[in-house]
């Protein structure tokens, strides 16, 4: 199997592409979710996981390429969230897995929702 390098033009407008499919789902979601990609800005794997989020009815803010998440735990507009996505294609540092941990803590377990990396890192703590 060969595979194909997507150039960056490439993938701006697949992201462009699937940015428009969250808006218009947006439009007719009624559920805030922040959404927080761990990833580099402009992550397809971010974006194709967004798209899944939205398809569930959540109305999705991105938050792209973020590094550091602990002032997230005690900010006030956090609470105008029902739910909370977090979102890493790679290996996310001791820090943000214990921040990812400490946020998760401030949302039912079934409005909390992390990557599959995430879940595996963080799987046990994420449900205390």
């Amino acid at each position: 199997m060969k595979l194909m390098k997507v150039s960056s033009h490439m993938t701006g407008t697949i992201i462009s592409r699937l940015s428009a499919m969250i808006r218009s789902e947006n439009k007719s979601a009624s559920i805030p979710c922040l959404a927080i990609s761990l990833d580099p800005p402009g992550s397809l794997a971010a974006w194709l996981w967004l798209v899944s989020m939205a398809g569930q009815g959540l109305q999705i803010t991105l938050l792209d390429g973020v590094e550091h998440i602990s002032g997230l735990v005690d900010h006030a507009r956090l609470q105008t969230y029902e739910h909370l996505a977090v979102f890493a294609n790679r290996v996310p540092t001791k820090k943000q897995q214990q921040d990812i941990i400490k946020l998760s803590r401030l949302f039912d377990a079934d409005h909390f929702h992390a990557s599959t990396v995430i879940k595996t890192l963080c799987g046990a703590e994420l449900k205390k």
